[in-house]
């Protein structure tokens, strides 16, 4: 049976402990597209919390732009593409999904999306590859001492190695 007596020093040690954990630094590591509408809900209400939150995003970004929100600051990262080769590839993408998809085989459609996963991890990897080389970003990320990493799971690998390159305890959440 649940006793009253029990309940009341659990909620007062959580009360007391609400000052040191009601807010914090947050590094976000985005995907592009859906993927950021969904984290920008999620960085406005962390922005209602008092949280300060750095966002990590390349300079070929089609749908994010560092002004969108005085909330949170951005880091642009020059990457070796543009947004419109994002915006190709996923023009290609969509057009295959709606059009030509319904008219191949199974395997003809696992092979033509193998491909699309492909280009657009080497995205993906040209961004996170120009994260690390810049050590000048990594080391003012560092000083920062984020508390969580929020990433993409697009994003993940890229993630969990900056966590670990950090190995500082900080936490890592996918979205």
């Amino acid at each position: 049976m649940f006793h009253i007596g029990y309940f009341a020093p659990v909620l007062a040690l959580s009360l007391c402990q609400m000052q040191h954990t009601y807010s914090g630094k947050v590094l976000l590591w985005p995907g592009e597209y859906s993927h950021w509408l969904n984290m920008k809900s999620i960085v406005a209400a962390l922005a209602e919390k008092g949280h300060e939150m750095t966002v990590l995003i390349p300079s070929a970004s089609p749908s994010i732009k560092g002004s969108q929100s005085s909330s949170c600051s951005f880091e642009i990262i020059p990457v070796p593409f543009t947004a419109q080769d994002i915006s190709d590839l996923m023009d290609e993408l969509l057009w295959y999904w709606m059009y030509d998809l319904p008219n191949d085989s199974f395997i003809q459609a696992s092979l033509k999306m193998e491909a699309f996963i492909a280009r657009s991890t080497e995205k993906n990897k040209a961004f996170c590859r120009a994260v690390f080389e810049n050590k000048e970003l990594l080391e003012k990320l560092r000083r920062a001492q984020y508390d969580v990493l929020v990433s993409d799971p697009m994003m993940f690998l890229c993630g969990y190695a900056i966590s670990y390159f950090w190995n500082n305890g900080m936490g890592h959440i996918l979205l």
